[in-house]
């Protein structure tokens, strides 16, 4: 069994998210997921960068 990508690493888009992400590490952990499942969830709930909505008004703006 491998290790997962740190919580801390990236950050989750809702609190919605957070929880769905912390059950799969859980499961993991428990030894019902394998890993690479895992970083499917990773990939679905993580995000390399949360854009608040005020970023994206500024974003938009400068188009």
């Amino acid at each position: 069994m491998g290790t997962a990508l740190p919580t801390e690493a990236k950050k989750a888009a809702s609190p919605l998210l957070v929880a769905l992400h912390d059950i799969a590490t859980d499961l993991h952990k428990a030894g019902f997921m394998d890993l690479r499942s895992l970083r499917e969830y990773d990939a679905l709930c993580l995000d390399d960068e949360v854009v608040e909505a005020e970023d994206i008004l500024t974003r938009r703006s400068q188009l």
